[in-house]
């Protein structure tokens, strides 16, 4: 086959790959080789040859006479295809310190290390001292893409460098990102749908005066996925308008140590039975702040968080909405090894399910 007909091909595969990749063509999708040829101008010749390779790959399934359809065993099928990935690198605003202290990194990268083929390689790129969210340490990209076959970003949220990695012909995995018009791949965790789970969740149980404490609605807050976890909240509040009227929120920014000054007025005023917070940390501060004033958690008032970036057994008042970080880590090298397999498909968007599990606090308000 001449060199310009193999590049038809390659176009093809491409095409169908990104397709598949980007979840357009669900398992057990006919493929119409009409409309295959349409959407890439290729030859008769050209989109045969590239259902057949693709065939060959397990990604699709030909029947004779009947057919040409997406695999029904897709994802066993999409691992038998992706490369290998041995070399990842780490960028993150992060310090080394703080990298090695935060729960949900540790269990993000040991999902990340479990991925990896051996013999292996993970390279960190951390700020040498604390720095804000946006902010992350320069990148030689040569350097990296010498050492490294692609980057997955972690709390590394400047749009603008993270571009001129992937101009620069690096590969690049973004978790959590949360802007548009980006050039690189993003894997997103239904942050909404957390803050809407553990909402719904004490409103099953019958609360029905559910506060939000933490960070109010904010146009300019430095982490949306909190602003995601409240509108999750403000959803559940609005479904439910005949269990609880209107919300009820102590805005207090990320700063859980504004709790001791703001939270008793609060709690006088509203009387909450219950209360979602947008993290571990300041689901622990309210507990030890409800301690101080006399209150019993889960007997006087109940506290869920809507991140579970750690371990249920860690305190056991508390119930929460579980991330599986691990799995998070997991799926950041997936989606690393669909862009080396595929360099010209468009950047994916992935967005992860969370799980609500309730414990501890998960009990009706008290008579």
């Amino acid at each position: 086959m001449a060199l310009r007909s193999l590049e038809h091909v390659q176009q093809v595969k491409d095409h169908l790959r990104a397709r598949i990749f980007r979840g357009e063509l669900a398992e057990g999708t006919r493929i119409a080789e009409t409309e295959v040829r349409h959407e890439t101008q290729a030859s008769v010749r050209a989109v045969k040859q590239a259902l057949r390779d693709l065939a060959r790959e397990g990604l699709l399934r030909r029947t004779r006479h009947i057919g040409t359809f997406v695999s029904g065993d897709l994802p066993a099928a999409v691992c038998a295809v992706l490369p290998r990935v041995h070399s990842v690198a780490i960028l993150t605003s992060y310090t080394q310190a703080h990298l090695a202290g935060a729960l949900f990194a540790a269990l993000m990268l040991q999902g990340i290390r479990d991925s990896l083929k051996p013999p292996c390689l993970l390279t960190t790129l951390t700020n040498a001292r604390s720095t804000a969210v946006d902010d992350v340490p320069a990148v030689d990209v040569q350097a990296v893409k010498r050492s490294s076959q692609g980057l997955i970003a972690l709390e590394a949220n400047h749009d603008a460098i993270l571009n001129d990695l992937v101009r620069g012909g690096l590969p690049v995995v973004a978790v959590d990102f949360w802007r548009q018009g980006h050039q690189f791949d993003v894997l997103h965790l239904d942050h909404e749908q957390a803050g809407y789970l553990a909402t719904t969740h004490l409103m099953s149980l019958g609360h029905r005066r559910i506060a939000w404490v933490g960070e109010g609605v904010s146009r300019q807050s430095s982490d949306p996925s909190w602003q995601e976890r409240l509108a999750g909240y403000l959803r559940a509040i609005a479904e439910g308008a005949g269990a609880q009227p209107q919300p009820l929120i102590l805005d207090v920014g990320r700063a859980d140590r504004y709790l001791a000054r703001e939270w008793p007025a609060f709690y006088e005023r509203f009387k909450p039975t219950a209360c979602l917070t947008a993290s571990f940390g300041f689901a622990n501060a309210l507990v030890a702040e409800l301690d101080r004033s006399g209150l019993r958690c889960p007997e006087d008032l109940s506290i869920a968080c809507a991140e579970g970036g750690w371990s249920l057994g860690q305190f056991e008042r508390l119930s929460a909405v579980r991330v599986d970080y691990e799995q998070v880590g997991r799926a950041a090298v997936r989606l690393l090894a669909s862009r080396l397999a595929c360099s010209a498909m468009p950047p994916i968007r992935q967005v992860l399910p969370v799980e609500f599990v309730g414990r501890g606090t998960s009990r009706p308000p008290a008579s």
